[in-house]
């Protein structure tokens, strides 16, 4: 968020594991790629120049795919 929120909308997370994990999860990668930044930064090259726009929607469809909380406000039944 704060990268965004400073102007820069084509940074990759180096040091983000929610972010690597969302990416191998993703991309179908064998669970130890969540570790190769080098990879990933590689992988995250074809999402310019929005690299710091797709982050978080990475995350949140991981999270979604996973029954785990989004980022989504209360529901409204």
């Amino acid at each position: 968020m704060l990268i965004r929120g400073a102007g820069h909308p084509d940074l990759f997370p180096h040091h983000a594991p929610r972010l690597h994990r969302a990416t191998v999860n993703a991309y179908g990668l064998d669970a130890s790629a969540a570790t190769d930044v080098t990879r990933l930064a590689g992988i995250a090259d074809r999402w310019r120049p929005y690299r710091s726009w797709v982050a978080p929607l990475l995350r949140t469809r991981d999270q979604a795919t996973a029954g785990g909380p989004t980022c989504r406000g209360p529901s409204r039944r």
